[in-house]
């Protein structure tokens, strides 16, 4: 769905496939979905930043190196505290909770009785967070998952005569990836 559908709407339409197919609340595969996202994101900042480091400037314009580096401690920063924010809700479910019905004081509507099943759907999904070898095989097929286009790429540029080295793949997959994230 992604290669048809703009802004990442994919995730959306293979989200909600899974929901009914597998009978689980949307928001609960959102969460997953998310998650998954989260640690994507993760790995595109560790191979750009991996990919930097072993071609330094020769393949990359100065300014475009810097844009990569302050962007990728950005989305590094981003997703980190997303995935801790993500794991300190599971953990603290109760606090959650309280801060909702704090809201709820303030505001005039009730949100608690609205968001709550939601919440705890959405809560359910990121109960993969709670295992760390869970969260540590996430990141590793991610991880996998780039090191597999940098082979894409590297033997698609050998099969058209092109010059190919596994830095020119490895720029041609951070280029993928920061363009993927748009």
């Amino acid at each position: 769905g992604n290669m048809v559908f703009p802004v990442r709407l994919g995730e959306l339409i293979r989200t909600f496939i899974i929901s009914k197919q597998e009978k689980i609340k949307f928001i609960g595969v959102l969460a997953t979905v998310v998650t998954t996202r989260v640690m994507d994101l993760i790995n595109v900042v560790i191979f750009s930043l991996v990919t930097i480091f072993l071609t330094g400037d020769k393949l990359f314009p100065t300014s475009l190196l810097a844009n990569i580096k302050s962007n990728g401690a950005i989305l590094a920063t981003i997703s980190l505290v997303m995935l801790l924010i993500f794991y300190l809700c599971l953990i603290n479910k109760n606090k959650l909770n309280a801060f909702l019905k704090k809201i709820d004081s303030i505001i005039p509507i009730n949100l608690t009785d609205s968001l709550k099943p939601h919440l705890d759907s959405f809560m359910n999904g990121l109960n993969n967070l709670k295992n760390p070898i869970k969260v540590v095989i996430s990141l590793s097929f991610s991880m996998l998952m780039w090191w597999c286009t940098l082979l894409t790429f590297y033997f698609a540029l050998l099969m058209f005569s092109f010059e190919a080295t596994f830095e020119k793949s490895a720029v041609l997959t951070v280029a993928l990836a920061f363009g993927k994230l748009i």
